[in-house]
């Protein structure tokens, strides 16, 4: 089934072997199905080169899908899931991961220019002075840009911090205000009401897009 998404498989029977194959080579989607699908979830993202790496997890027990997603999954569904969806959700990822440009160390989302390795913002040519935290949320926003993030995974990406999302919400909010300021274009990152925030890939927005509704100023 994983070959009718059209992807070249690198199949690990342990998690080493994971870690093994993403130093020798480019990985563009991990797919953790196994029994202890928590721990392998945090032991991926535990990892430099697959940190920002879409996942999917496959998990046995209903109560670990909203775990999973809050361990770094991407996207989780469970072991009974039709072969035939499955294989679009993975197509799906592939997908959002190629819509942003990201080459030699920059992403680059329309004007936007985010520097990985030189730690450097700009945005129509013009260098944005950001904190290093400030620096941190935005490039998370836009390694996953076009995907709602919600507050506690920014605030763990940017600072190493664990908190409940009404806590990160109030940390976050400042933050996000701060690079919107700075970046003087509101037309980039918007707060989803209830969900988190994302970087905004189009100039306009799409026809009768659902998620229009919940967007805040």
């Amino acid at each position: 089934m994983f070959h009718d998404a059209g992807l070249t498989i690198r199949s690990c029977r342990h998690i080493n072997d994971v870690f093994e194959v993403s130093d020798q080579e480019s990985v563009s989607l991990v797919v953790v199905a196994v029994r202890e699908a928590l721990e392998a979830v945090r032991s991926v993202r535990s990892v430099r080169t697959l940190r920002d790496t879409p996942l999917l997890a496959i998990v046995s027990e209903t109560a670990d899908l909203v775990a999973a997603l809050d361990l770094g999954a991407d996207d989780v569904i469970p072991f009974a899931t039709d072969h035939d969806l499955l294989a679009a959700r993975l197509r799906a990822l592939l997908r959002r991961e190629a819509r942003t440009d990201r080459r030699n160390g920059v992403i680059s989302v329309r004007d936007l220019r985010i520097d990985l390795d030189k730690y450097k913002v700009t945005i129509d040519g013009q260098v944005v002075n950001l904190t290093a935290t400030e620096f941190r949320l935005l490039a998370c926003l836009a390694l996953r840009a076009g995907r709602v993030v919600d507050s506690s995974t920014l605030l763990r990406k940017a600072t190493g911090y664990y908190s409940d999302e009404r806590d990160a919400q109030n940390v976050i909010k400042v933050h996000i205000a701060n690079i919107r300021r700075k970046l003087g274009d509101e037309s980039y990152i918007f707060s989803v009401r209830g969900f988190g925030y994302v970087l905004e890939r189009r100039q306009i927005a799409r026809p009768n897009d659902q998620l229009q509704s919940l967007i805040e100023a």
